[in-house]
């Protein structure tokens, strides 16, 4: 009987391992000089090219649960393009900018996917978040939906930025 627990125990160590890698989605960025690795950008669980209808159940839950308390008939605003349309342009940018730190922000999408307002809770630097902002601004969004139909949700982004040298 005991073994048969630890087998069990293994296979479950196992799987959930397993499943936690598979769960591990990398944003690639370019090759540093001199190397041919190309070094990650971002890591996130939700897969960054994908839209809010080609992610599994498991990432749908995942990305809901960063907003606390959806009803199941609350559906979150999601870019339509994937969050490596918000991620490429904020990682370009913080080339120029250069400044680590956290970035948080909160978009407000209306019922037609539009940012109507972007509120900053945490940046680096004034031009981080005047960049980010624009970002949120000029992304599309599949709107949220509650009870089915379009309405106007907070679209939370958080990211942060690490230590870089500057472009020049």
């Amino acid at each position: 009987m005991f073994r048969k627990l630890m087998i069990g125990a293994l296979v479950l160590i196992v799987t959930t391992t397993a499943a936690a890698a598979q769960r591990e989605f990398k944003l690639m960025g370019e090759s540093r000089s001199g190397s041919k690795f190309k070094q990650v950008d971002a890591v996130s669980p939700i897969p960054f090219n994908k839209n809010y209808t080609q992610l599994t159940e498991e990432q749908k839950e995942l990305f809901r649960a960063t907003y606390g308390g959806l009803a199941e008939t609350e559906k979150p605003p999601f870019p339509v393009e994937g969050t490596q349309s918000i991620y490429r342009p904020i990682i370009e940018g913080h080339k120029e900018i250069a400044r680590a730190g956290n970035l948080f922000l909160i978009a407000m999408v209306d019922e037609n996917g539009k940012v109507e307002n972007v509120s900053v809770y945490e940046s680096p630097h004034t031009r981080m978040t005047e960049y980010a902002s624009a970002v949120l601004f000029n992304t599309t969004f599949d709107p949220a939906t509650c009870n089915g139909e379009p309405c106007k949700m907070e679209f939370p982004f958080e990211f942060k930025l690490r230590s870089i040298k500057r472009n020049k």
